[in-house]
């Protein structure tokens, strides 16, 4: 009995002992159970912010692309006719506000500038000028004078003079590149700058011409508070204050070669 007994409590200590030793197990797998649990979450929850940063990201580019398309769509659509296609479109009478016929010719806009298309049919070609207004925004400036000499249209040379001292030369620069552009280009005259006085460094090296000198045919450009052409025997005179100015310079080129019909 004593012996059976022993053995009966040696297997209890035993059993007790297996289950303590389960029960740690056990509580350690529980352990990894809710440790993976965590990660799970922690993963879920970056998984889960990363996604909706990608998802963020893929509609920012989405939008992106869809304006790069609808912009360059607009661009194309904007771009798709030419000046030729818009002169051609004059022919047929499809007017509007960025290309018109005046008196014969064909206006376009493009690029911030008036196109037209001169003929020279003693050398059988086509010119194109380009400047800032069309005729319709300079009939309001005043053309006077008597006009100019017959003798004087027929020289070979022309001198575009400015006053050094003028409040604005920038304008006058651009007024006198225009200008030397369409008559060198369109006229076919050889232009050559020149100062009306020698007060300044530049106008030691280039000739002083005016209205005065009766044997050349002279262009003065003033920086001047009234908007006007002057024609006068061997002289033309354009003037105005700043924008202004360029208007004149536009004015003299479509009078100068016949766009603009002489004021009566």
């Amino acid at each position: 009995m004593a012996g059976r007994a022993k053995a009966g409590l040696d297997r209890v200590l035993n059993t007790a002992k297996t289950s303590e030793n389960m029960s740690q197990d056990v509580l350690e797998e529980v352990k990894k159970v809710k440790q993976h649990q965590e990660r799970d979450k922690m993963t879920a929850k970056e998984t889960g912010a990363s996604g909706r940063q990608v998802i963020a990201v893929v509609f920012v580019v989405v939008i992106l692309f869809g304006l790069f398309i609808f912009i360059g769509s607009l661009q194309s659509k904007s771009q798709s006719l030419t000046i030729d296609d818009y002169h051609q479109r004059n022919i047929e009478g499809k007017e509007s506000d960025i290309n018109y016929m005046y008196n014969g010719y064909s206006f376009v806009k493009a690029m911030d500038l008036w196109h037209t298309e001169i003929a020279d049919n003693k050398k059988n070609r086509l010119y194109e000028l380009a400047v800032r207004y069309s005729p319709k925004e300079v009939l309001d400036i005043k053309v006077a004078g008597p006009g100019l000499d017959k003798d004087v249209m027929n020289m070979s040379t022309i001198y575009i003079s400015h006053d050094p001292d003028s409040a604005n030369m920038n304008y006058v620069a651009l007024a006198a590149a225009e200008i030397t552009l369409s008559v060198s280009g369109v006229i076919g005259m050889d232009v050559k700058a020149a100062c009306m006085k020698n007060i300044t460094g530049v106008c030691e090296t280039i000739p002083i011409k005016t209205c005065a000198d009766k044997d050349s045919f002279v262009l003065e450009i003033y920086d001047g508070e009234q908007t006007a052409v002057i024609f006068d025997g061997n002289c033309i005179k354009i003037q105005g204050r700043q924008e202004e100015l360029m208007r004149a310079a536009d004015r003299l080129l479509f009078e100068w070669l016949g766009i603009i019909r002489p004021q009566k």
